[in-house]
């Protein structure tokens, strides 16, 4: 399971169980991915984990952590992880 940004693969397309089964923190992109089962999700997609993300956040279920914007490098995105 790769929690990079990149594809994420898991046996199941729970929002939950995702955060809790990846070893690191999750990216929205990474997290849509993984439910739509392909290597790139579209906008509503994104969105509807981005939504899903936000709830687990509020419920306290997971923690946000803010990426950087702008700079150098780019635009670093937003992780989420479960909370312990």
């Amino acid at each position: 399971m790769t929690t990079d940004g990149g594809a994420l693969s898991a046996p199941s397309s729970d929002p939950v169980a995702l955060p809790r089964a990846a070893s690191c923190a999750l990216t929205v992109r990474a997290l849509s991915a993984a439910i739509c089962g392909g290597d790139e999700a579209d906008r509503s997609e994104v969105e509807k984990a981005r939504r899903e993300l936000d709830r687990l956040v509020r419920a306290g279920i997971a923690n946000q952590y803010t990426g950087a914007a702008g700079g150098s490098g780019g635009e670093q995105q937003a992780r989420y992880r479960t909370s312990p």
